[in-house]
């Protein structure tokens, strides 16, 4: 004989176990021998911190006098082991416990970069990766992902990547976009020009990680003693410069960079000087066009501005033109919002001149301020890594909110002071812009990106830049500009002819 009862979810366990076990004296004592208990269980998942049980046991039990089986169903609610949820959307229980991941990098002494290196220990104690970053030239970074990629695949998980390099390297890139049910590829908290950047053909192999827009820095103090406003012309921006060479005070007017450093560095200023004229590199079916009359009228008045520059200007690098900023040695440039820290930090530039420095987002035009151009350096997976999921896993932490905000506003270590954020959010904050952190620059670089253009990304750019950076060294030493742009244009229409981009 069976009978079936079935208790209710909040019965009360401990009165059970009582019962049964009084049960269990009574029918020894009685002199019954109780036969096995068989117990089946089946789980039913729930998304709480508890599991719900459904048990069927079979117990001995004196019914009517005899000791009989009794099936007993009941639905209990018991912990559940639960595992920890992590942020960012990286993965609990460390599935990639012990994975040792290399990171292609350059130039360790970056403050983005130091403060990158210094988050590896928490994102180990989070996941239990390993990541080793290789701090190469930044020069030498491009060959390396290239000869890597093709001699030694797998050696390297991730890297960094001016956003101009991305076409010729997106054969040896994962594009980012098959983890899309992982990670946020729709990038809408990053400037509009940042995503276009990390797009190739439709696709995104990376997620931007290093971003720049195009600033002028201006001393504060000699535009007040002078008398001067901030230059939205071309004209005002060579009166300011004259004005400024001929005061009393051994400053010279702008400082600027010419020098051939590879990876298109030199061009980007002259870039910036052909699209505030109306003109670019190229037309929309490749044709090089910055020979036309709007590219040698913006190339000679860059060219006339290093009448007002520091003698040593057409020699200087990127580098140079910060330090001549920094050090007074000249009251204006025009460089990457990166600058800002440089100009600002106690460790690399003048009182004078870090209490004093003005910055705008309008780059001087014919008649108008112009918009800036900006940059970014995706941050992409290996195609060959053996370690793509654990790759994903550092691009999470890499790119994550809190991170790009914390290496912003972080100002106790100099080495790791820095404005560069990728993130709107991180940008137009409040705590990023305090006077403690980056005084209101971090709203200009977010207002700046509204109106950027990004720079140029296509497959011959490599090509392409050395005979462009060739012909502003020449330029630099006083070259003819038409005569040198005419044949930079006929060497740059070759490469594009021979890659094809004649075909149809």
């Amino acid at each position: 004989m069976k009978k079936n009862w079935l208790f209710r979810k909040n019965f009360n366990l401990p009165f059970l176990l009582t019962a049964l076990l009084f049960l269990t004296l009574v029918v020894v004592a009685c002199g019954g021998t109780p036969e096995t208990i068989v117990q089946e269980v089946e789980v039913t998942r729930v998304v709480t911190e508890t599991v719900v049980e459904t048990v069927v046991e079979t117990v001995i039990e004196e019914v009517e006098g005899e000791m009989v089986e009794v099936e007993v169903t009941r639905v209990v609610e018991v912990e559940a082991a639960m595992e920890e949820e992590l942020p960012y959307g990286l993965l609990p229980g460390k599935p990639y416990d012990g994975t040792e991941l290399t990171f292609l990098i350059c130039c360790p002494a970056a403050a983005q970069f130091a403060a990158w290196a210094d988050s590896t220990a928490e994102f180990k104690e989070l996941t239990g990766i390993d990541v080793t970053f290789t701090n190469d030239p930044l020069g030498g970074l491009r060959e390396k992902i290239v000869t890597e990629s093709v001699g030694n695949p797998g050696s390297w998980d991730t890297t960094i990547y001016f956003g101009t390099w991305g076409p010729s390297l997106a054969q040896f890139l994962e594009p980012i976009e098959t983890y899309s049910d992982q990670i946020d590829t729709n990038l809408l908290d990053y400037p509009n020009s940042s995503r276009q950047i990390a797009t190739i053909d439709g696709v995104t192999y990376g997620i931007p990680v290093r971003s720049h827009v195009m600033m002028m820095y201006y001393r504060e103090d000699i535009f007040e003693e002078l008398g001067l406003d901030v230059p939205t012309t071309w004209a005002e921006l060579e009166d300011a410069a004259r004005i400024i060479n001929e005061a009393d005070n051994s400053t010279n007017g702008i400082t600027m960079n010419w020098a051939n450093q590879g990876g298109g560095i030199n061009l980007m200023v002259w870039t910036n000087f052909l699209r505030t004229n109306g003109t670019d590199l190229f037309d929309d079916n490749w044709r090089p066009i910055f020979n036309n009359a709007a590219g040698i009228e913006a190339t000679e008045f860059y060219q006339g501005l290093l009448e007002y520059a520091p003698a040593g200007a057409p020699t200087y690098n990127e580098a140079d033109m910060r330090n001549s900023f920094a050090s007074g040695e000249a009251a204006m440039a025009i460089g990457w919002s990166w600058s800002y820290n440089i100009f600002t930090r106690e460790d690399t530039s003048e009182a004078i001149v870090r209490e004093n420095v003005g910055f705008t987002s309008a780059i001087p035009g014919p008649s108008k301020g112009g918009s800036p151009i900006s940059m970014a350096w995706p941050m992409g997976i290996s195609a060959s890594s053996n370690n793509k999921e654990a790759s994903l896993e550092w691009i999470k932490w890499m790119t994550n909110p809190d991170l790009d905000l914390q290496v912003i506003t972080a100002k106790d270590d100099p080495t790791r002071n820095t404005v560069v954020a990728n993130r709107l959010s991180s940008l137009f904050s409040a705590e990023a812009n305090g006077p403690d952190a980056n005084n209101g620059f971090s709203q200009a670089m977010g207002d700046a990106y509204s109106s950027a253009t990004p720079e140029l990304v296509y497959i011959e750019f490599p090509e392409v830049s050395v005979v462009l950076e060739a012909a502003m060294t020449e330029i630099a030493t006083g070259g003819d500009v038409t005569a040198i742009l005419n044949k930079a244009a006929a060497d740059v229409e070759a490469i594009m002819e021979r890659s094809g981009r004649y075909d149809n």
